[in-house]
């Protein structure tokens, strides 16, 4: 609206009603006309249908007018901007509330409503990708422009916005005779912003001699070689000569050893640049920035994402290839290269809406809206993306109209056609204040609402996640936090004995090797986690374990990593598999990979600092392979691991990624959790076939039986058919942590009397201060952990508990009903999916049956009926009916009292509880109070023995399958002590195991107690009688046949000698017998005889040095045995040295036999 009638170019003179101001006055508006504006940048712009309204104090422009336009209105810092994508066409500035326009009005100039002859310049300039003006003028002069006549080129924001860039360098000449003679090449990026293929980098390769250009969009750096490779077969091909030189920068991407081995064989002639000196390749240097110029040029004129920088790029190479380049003369380098001038009837301008032909029903429109992206390689058509609500896509299309005065993205907004506008000028209801209008201020009003944010660790959406790291948090709460508080530990010596042994595995691995750092790269940190494994019984004893982890926080997503997603197996999955072994009774064993993320292949360029305690200078270490903290270091583990088993023709679960199949003469199953894996099979050679192939590609170690995963005890009684998991000790760590192993112990995990409010939680700041040293959201982590793996029982007092976690209920019921019904329909789909995993294992389920207490549920599930009071229940629950009448699921009713799962969603009394327990198979062997004295009674144990002795070391072992902790006391057996004497008086011999100070002598009979008194787990002797009677018998005669013949190989001579040699072989030739094919004396398990006899094996080597014969050669079934035996750590830690026995033989011979 204004009130000045001279800056109006015409008018139309007559009445248009009334114009209301703010302060209800109504203002007559006498005509309507146009005015001219100069802009702030020199431009004009012409207002239409602009008010002539006397009456008015000040000119005023409708901002709602621009935004139905399609113009973008931003205001920020006092300054308001209108624009169109990147060109800006007006601005005001705030002066007491109002934005002033920054322009003039232009008076006394005629409107020229057409000119005689279109000016289709700047059309040309978009068309060819901001082409410069010289550019366009030579094209003009070759007639290429369809006889376009071109006027001086408009100024251009975009090109100002785009091309601005430093004072160039000057440039080195050399001359080429032919195409394909020299070629230069250069990697561009990477892209804060990847593409919708996921690409981050760009390859250009320029010829020399007809400046064509090529470009290939690349994931990551490591794709260079591949595309180079493949481009240059596709020209050697095609003008059939060879490339004699090629120039590029100092990039590990063009120097790496498939480079090098490329050039070597094709004889190409490398032109390497000085370090640090870009300039040497100015010509790749110089396209890349021209590219990237016009790119942002045409990705700024259209105000298209970003993202699209890849199809810009593409579209703007192949126009590059097509305009005129002063170094060929103003030719094209399209016309050197294929010696005829190029085509441009098909350019169209970049980002142009588009209207590609389509065939639909025979009344939709014929046609969908696109946007134009380039032009296709390899086919006649163009490049398109769809603006169709349909999910976007690509299409490629030679059935194409285009509109090129309007922009794809813009005109989505802009309103298509003219219709009469009405204008409502309403009154103002906010005043328009200024910053420094204190009077008027009102808190509440005017405050701005601080946005809380969430607390990460608490606002975790995956609860199971959260539990697994507050599990971790109670395993290492004893263990060093960092370098400085394990060198200050008392256990120092362990932990630096762990370090050097984590850098001498990497070290074997070639995980880095140590370089100066190149200029300009970051660098990673590292640092050391420890760890301190606890025993598992039988297996394996505690252990220090130090990890070297990079700091993958320090990343840049694109620079040194791009994916970091790998899958971990489910927990019901680990479940489901124990199941089917105890079920199938099959052979469950267990391996772990030792540093696993090692194996991993790395695809980026990372330096990282040298560890710390041991940097022997300032270089830094280029990583060559995968490191754990790496970001990708998980999924390139896992890909490797992946390819590896599908390669043994294993197949991967379609329920879960990390469940493996492997189906021949029997079932083989794998799980993989990070580097555990669980193996499974009613074959016992198909594990060890896999254990000998996985050990073959990556370091492994076998654990034997099953005993341990994920911090739960796996005890398992295959004659009684029972599998057991227990997290007795971890539940033990969570109370003693929390300060909770003296509480009062109650039998329901919640009282029904329980309630929890609000008014419980913190009020005043101190009660919060006191609330903010308590760790509360570790604790009910760490015992949700226990919840998800062993103990159900607990999901309804978490459910409680974690209210302080705050996330929206999917699911609003409006009845009973409904929530039972959506219940069911979990029910269903988890059913679902169990029969589908189970199916993939080999096992067929005909129909699942569900239990349900709601009987209004199992109606509407039964029956397809229509009624009023369900009509609420969204239709998409109603799949149960589908699939209840395909069979695959029966519902069935359910007593209230005899539904277990009445304990997950609320408090029940003691006898219920009880009875939903058992219901479910979860039993309690033991209350958190007995368990000091369960510990008090092992720390009462007490060994007497002496070095070297194969009895004492049968005790050993048998304490270590059993896990039982113990007081070692080594005795002098030329001087006997007292201890000895008292606990001993009959033969004063060891070994003596002192048990609640009561001894127990005579191996033999010390490992039968062992097993009697502590039979929780490993059972050493068989519970079938008569097989029980065959391994005393057989450990009797190791002791009656074995050792005495032994004994008299090293200590007799001459015939003596020989004699006992011959009887020595003649009673391991009678157990090999015995042993046959089975991999242990007693069966498929570790047992009684196998431990009477493994510690001789030590002894082997002194017995064949004085006998002068080779056991291996006679008996090689034993040996296999012994070093079966020797992968159990309970064996592997107890035996000693056998050169170590022998020095001992030898220097006891000389003392008190020769002698």
């Amino acid at each position: 609206m204004c009130s000045v009638k001279d800056y109006f170019e015409d008018l139309e003179q007559k009445e248009h009603g009334t114009v209301l101001l703010g302060n209800n006055k109504a203002c007559k508006v006498y005509d309507i006309g146009t005015v001219r504006l100069r802009m702030f940048d020199n431009r004009e712009m012409l207002l239409q249908d602009v008010r002539y309204v006397p009456e008015l104090k000040r000119n005023l422009i409708s901002i709602s007018m621009f935004d139905l336009m399609g113009y973008t209105t931003k205001v920020e810092d006092g300054m308001m901007k209108v624009s169109i994508g990147a060109s800006i066409i007006a601005k005001g500035r705030r002066r007491n509330g109002l934005y002033i326009l920054e322009g003039s009005t232009v008076i006394g100039q005629a409107f020229v409503a057409s000119q005689t002859m279109e000016d289709k310049s700047k059309l040309w300039h978009l068309r060819l990708g901001h082409i410069s003006e010289k550019g366009l003028i030579e094209l003009e002069k070759q007639h290429l422009l369809m006889g376009d006549k071109l006027h001086k080129l408009e100024f251009c924001d975009q090109c100002v916005l785009g091309k601005s860039h430093r004072v160039k360098f000057g440039t080195g000449k050399h001359t080429s005779t032919r195409s394909f003679e020299y070629v230069h090449e250069n990697l561009w990026g990477p892209s804060r912003t990847q593409t919708h293929g996921g690409g981050s980098y760009f390859l250009s390769i320029i010829n020399d001699y007809s400046k064509r250009v090529w470009v290939y969009i690349l994931r990551n750096k490591a794709e260079t070689f591949q595309k180079f490779k493949e481009w240059h077969t596709q020209i050697e091909n095609q003008l059939g000569t060879k490339l004699k030189v090629l120039r590029t920068n100092n990039g590990l991407e063009f120097v790496s050893d498939q480079f090098n081995t490329f050039y070597t064989h094709h004889g190409i002639k490398r032109h390497k640049i000085v370090a640090g000196t870009p300039q040497q390749n100015g010509l790749a240097e110089r396209m890349n920035r021209t590219i990237l110029e016009r790119v942002r040029c045409m990705l700024l004129g259209v105000g298209l994402p970003k993202v699209l920088w890849g199809e810009a790029a593409n579209t703007t190479v192949y126009l590059i290839n097509r305009s005129p380049s002063s170094a060929l003369e103003y030719k094209t380098p399209m016309e050197v290269w294929s010696g005829s001038p190029a085509d441009y009837s098909n350019l169209r301008v970049f980002g142009a809406l588009a209207y590609a032909h389509v065939k639909k029903d025979k009344l939709d429109a014929r046609v969908v809206k696109c946007l134009f992206l380039g032009y296709a390689e390899g086919v006649k058509g163009y490049r398109l993306w769809r603006l169709d609500p349909k999910p976007f896509k690509l299409i490629i299309s030679r059935d194409v109209t285009f509109d090129e005065t309007r922009m794809g993205m813009y005109s989505e907004n802009s309103e298509c056609g003219k219709e009469k506008t009405h204008i409502e000028v309403e009154p103002l209801t906010n005043k328009v204040r200024s910053d420094h209008d204190i009077n008027d201020y009102q808190l509440v009003r005017d405050t701005k609402r601080r946005i809380p944010k969430p607390n990460r660790k608490l606002g975790q959406a995956d609860l199971i996640c959260y539990a697994l790291t507050a599990a971790e948090e109670i395993e290492r709460s004893t263990e060093p936090r960092n370098f400085k508080d394990a060198h200050e530990s008392e256990e120092r010596q362990l932990w630096l004995h762990a370090m050097e042994e984590e850098l001498e595995a990497l070290r074997k691995n070639n995980t880095w090797r140590l370089v100066e750092l190149p200029k300009g790269q970051k660098v990673v940190g590292c640092k050391w986690i420890f760890k301190r494994k606890g025993e598992i019984p039988g297996v394996q004893k505690t252990r220090y374990k130090a990890r070297l982890v990079a700091k993958g926080f320090t990343q840049v997503k694109g620079v040194n990593y791009n994916e970091i997603f790998a899958p971990m197996v489910k927990h019901c999955s680990i479940i489901i598999l124990m199941s089917n072994a105890n079920q199938f009774k099959l052979h469950l064993e267990q391996l772990d990979v030792k540093t696993a993320f090692l194996h991993g292949n790395l695809e980026e360029t990372i330096y990282m600092r040298q560890p710390e305690g041991f940097a022997v200078d300032d270089r830094v270490c280029f990583l060559q392979k995968s490191l754990y903290g790496l970001k990708q270091s998980p999924r390139q583990w896992y890909k490797k691991f992946d390819d590896f088993l599908i390669k043994m023709e294993f197949k991967r679960s379609s329920y879960d990624n990390c469940v493996y199949v492997l189906h021949q003469e029997d079932y083989l199953y794998l799980l993989l959790y990070v580097d555990d894996i669980l193996v499974a099979s009613c074959n016992k050679c198909m594990i060890d076939d896999l254990k000998s192939r996985l050990n073959s590609e990556f370091e492994m170690k076998d654990l034997g039986e099953a005993r341990r995963i994920l911090g739960v005890d796996i005890k398992r009684d295959q004659l009684k058919g029972t599998l057991l998991l227990s997290q007795q000790a971890y539940m033990h760590k969570v109370v003693e942590r929390f300060r909770m192993h003296q509480s009062k112990l109650v039998s329901t995990p919640m009282g029904q009397h329980m309630k929890l409010s609000k008014s419980q939680g913190p009020i005043s700041d101190d009660d919060r201060k006191k609330m903010d040293v308590v760790p509360y959201t570790s604790g009910v982590g760490s015992i949700m952990y226990g919840m998800v793996c062993t103990r159900p029982d607990l999901a309804h007092a978490m459910s409680v508990v974690i209210s302080w976690k705050s996330n929206l209920q999917s699911i609003v019921a409006l009845s009973t009903t409904e929530a039972e019904y959506n219940a069911l329909a979990k029910g269903v789909k988890e059913g679902i999916w169990l029969k589908g995993m189970l199916h993939e294992l080999g096992i067929e389920q005909e129909t699942i049956q569900i239990h349900c207490d709601s009987q209004s549920a199992i109606h509407l599930a039964n029956h397809q009926m229509y009624h009023t009071r369900t009509k609420h229940i969204d239709i998409k629950l109603h799949f149960i009916r589908e699939v209840v009448e395909s069979g695959v699921i029966k519902i069935v009713k359910i007593a209230s009292k005899d539904n277990p799962a009445d304990m997950l969603t609320k408090s029940l009394p003691r006898d219920k509880f009880e009875k939903c327990l058992g219901l479910i198979f979860v039993h309690f062997t033991f209350s958190v109070q007995l368990l000091p004295n369960a510990m008090e009674e092992e720390a009462k144990v007490v060994l007497l023995g002496a070095r070297f002795s194969m009895f004492e070391m049968r005790v050993k072992i048998a304490l270590a399958e059993k896990g039982i902790k113990y007081e070692y006391m080594e005795q002098d057996l030329t001087n006997k002590s007292t201890l000895l004497q008292e606990m001993n008086p009959i033969h004063k011999k060891i070994p003596v195991l002192i048990h609640h100070g009561r001894p127990i002598c005579e191996s033999l009979i010390i490992v039968e107690y062992i097993d009697m008194v502590w039979d929780n787990n490993c059972p050493l002797l068989p519970s079938d009688p008569y097989h029980k009677a065959q391994a005393r018998f057989w450990a009797d005669f190791v002791d009656q046949k074995v050792y005495h013949a032994s004994k008299r190989v090293w200590i007799s001579k001459g015939d003596e000698k020989e004699v006992a040699k011959k009887d020595f072989l003649e009673s391991l030739k009678q157990l090999e017998e015995f042993l046959g094919d089975k991999p242990y004396f007693g069966g498929d398990t570790f047992g009684f005889v196998d431990v009477a006899l493994i510690p001789f094996y030590c002894w082997f080597y002194t017995y064949e040095t004085f006998g002068n014969f080779k056991v291996e050669g006679e008996y090689p079934k034993l040996i296999s045995w012994a070093k079966r035996c020797m992968q159990k750590e309970s064996v592997s830690e107890t035996l000693a040295d056998e050169r170590e026995v022998y020095e001992a033989v030898l220097d006891y011979k000389n003392k008190f036999i020769l002698n």
